[in-house]
């Protein structure tokens, strides 16, 4: 007969770190290329107008669609780490008592 031991299960604190600030990147990118499309499709919508299109003067250039996705990504990962941070130090017990 073998004797199983007990390991409590869960995962380590990087891997809990890793796994929210990842999660909060992915939303940030999803987000950043949702905005984008809104804001160029928006662009384009609002200068198909006869009366604004004269007003606006627009260029969307690559340049500034890295820039727009550079900070949302930066953004998302910075505003990802304390919540990341809170459930590393959470007691799972606790949580559960409160779900």
């Amino acid at each position: 007969m073998r004797s199983v031991s007990f390991q409590p299960s869960g995962g380590s604190t990087g891997r809990i770190m890793k796994m929210i600030v990842l999660e909060g990147l992915i939303l940030a990118f999803l987000g950043g290329v949702t905005g984008l499309a809104l804001g160029v499709g928006g662009l384009y919508w609002l200068t198909g107008f006869t009366r604004v299109k004269d007003m606006i003067e627009y260029e969307v250039s690559a340049r500034l669609l890295m820039e727009v996705m550079s900070g949302a990504i930066i953004l998302g990962g910075l505003g990802s780490l304390h919540p990341a941070w809170r459930a590393v130090r959470l007691n799972v017990v606790d949580a559960l008592r409160y779900e």
